[in-house]
């Protein structure tokens, strides 16, 4: 039997809550600054826990994040978030974003959506094509049309970063887009992201 693991954190009304195993509580009091990392432009990040275990809520609003293309497979993907320096566990990631296209690239294609600690590029359809790293964190989830919209919460195995170069975390999307005439090529991103991780040292 297959078991839906509910988000570890919602937010209504701006009020943040938290599974406790049985019930959503009220954890607004609970943020912490110690051992966070930093939200890329475009991006507000909360941070709950102490210095130690995280959940970091980040609400996304990026103009311009994505470059698309014309008539051809493309990848990109955008900065959202770096974890401070040391050795980071991630236990888990909820994704619930949604791409806004300026022009009519995506008519012909659904697109997938990722999150990764590498920035997804290249003329490729899928995402993961260039590199694993591309979706390691949540996904690749199928989106739909000109308002791509993803939900999911995948529990992360083992996935420990120790570097500089992977301490990072990334929305991606790809697809083969569209045959239009249309000179917009941007996409905004907008939504929220929640990662479940430890600082370890």
């Amino acid at each position: 039997m297959t078991t839906t693991r509910k988000p570890n954190i919602i937010e209504k009304d701006g009020v943040y809550y938290a599974w406790n195993g049985s019930m959503y509580v009220d954890i607004s009091t609970g943020l912490t600054s110690s051992n966070v990392g930093v939200a890329n432009t475009g991006v507000v990040a909360q941070e709950f826990g102490n210095s130690r275990q995280h959940v970091t809520v980040l609400t996304v609003a990026q103009t311009d994040a994505i470059t698309l293309a014309d008539n051809a497979a493309i990848a990109d993907g955008s900065l959202l978030y770096t974890f401070p320096a040391g050795a980071i566990f991630i236990h888990a990631a909820h994704m619930d974003l949604a791409v806004t296209h300026d022009g009519a690239e995506s008519a012909a294609g659904a697109g997938e959506f990722a999150l990764g600690t590498t920035l997804s590029t290249g003329a490729y359809a899928t995402i993961g094509a260039s590199a694993a790293t591309d979706e390691n964190i949540c996904g690749p989830l199928a989106g739909v049309d000109t308002a791509d919209a993803a939900v999911s919460t995948v529990k992360v195995s083992n996935l420990i970063l120790d570097d500089t170069a992977t301490r990072k975390c990334y929305f991606n999307i790809a697809d083969t887009w569209a045959n239009v005439a249309s000179t917009a090529l941007d996409s905004d991103i907008a939504g929220t992201v929640i990662l479940e991780w430890t600082f370890l040292s």
